[in-house]
């Protein structure tokens, strides 16, 4: 089955999904962006909603964190 979700509520969860796994990491968003090759700027943008990463940035901050990319766009009931 196929859910229609807006490029707004994607945004935003990627945003929460990779704030609440690099805060569990203890990482800061300097240290982030350092080992995920992405800025500080963009991904303050992300984590609140305002930017989307590229597939390759995604699985490059997949891979920093260390999490699967899925884990970082699927929706969590948390």
């Amino acid at each position: 089955m196929c859910m229609a979700v807006s490029k707004k509520e994607l945004q935003c969860t990627i945003g929460k999904n990779i704030r609440d796994a690099r805060k569990a990491c203890g990482y800061t968003k300097e240290f982030l962006a350092e080992k995920a090759e992405i800025s500080v700027e963009h991904i303050t943008q992300v984590e609140r909603g305002d930017k989307m990463l590229s597939i390759h940035s995604l699985v490059r901050m997949a891979e920093a964190l260390p999490v699967s990319y899925t884990h970082l766009t699927l929706p969590t009931n948390r």
